[in-house]
C-alpha cells in the first residue's frame, strides 16, 4: 500500500473526530466473546484487533519513522483498557474477543480529548 508521507501534526489534525476508544468498549453486535459481553471470568477484558492495514504506535522504537508506522496485517492486543502488545500474528488469549481490523487505521493508546459543547 502507498500511504502519503505522514507527520505527527498531519495525523493528529486529521483524526480529531475519530472515536478510537471504541475498540476497548462495548463489542459490536455479533462479535461478542463466547459467553457474552463483559469481562472474562478472571475479571479482565481482553480484545485482539486482528490484521489492521495501518497502525501508528506513536513510538518510533516500535515502527518506522517518528509515528512508529507499521503496515499490512498488524495486530493490537488490548487488556483491561491498556495496550499489551503490537505485532503480527499475535496469539489470542483464551476468552479474548477478536475483532477484524482489516482495512482500518489503528492508533493504540491515542486519546482524543477534543470536543464541542
Amino acid at each position: 500500500m502507498n500511504f502519503p508521507k505522514l507527520s505527527r501534526r498531519r495525523v493528529l489534525a486529521g483524526i480529531g473526530s475519530v472515536p478510537l476508544a471504541a475498540a476497548a468498549g462495548v463489542p459490536a453486535r455479533g462479535r461478542e466473546r463466547p459467553g457474552g459481553p463483559g469481562p472474562a471470568p478472571d475479571g479482565r477484558r481482553t480484545t485482539l484487533l486482528r490484521g489492521a492495514d495501518l497502525v501508528l504506535t506513536m513510538d518510533p522504537e516500535l515502527g518506522d519513522g517518528p509515528l512508529g508506522t507499521l503496515e499490512d496485517g498488524v495486530d493490537v492486543l488490548l487488556q483491561d483498557g491498556a495496550v499489551a502488545a503490537v505485532g503480527r500474528k499475535l496469539d489470542a488469549p483464551a476468552g479474548a474477543r477478536v475483532m477484524d481490523a482489516g482495512g482500518k487505521l489503528v492508533l493504540p493508546g491515542f486519546v482524543d480529548l477534543h470536543n464541542h459543547l
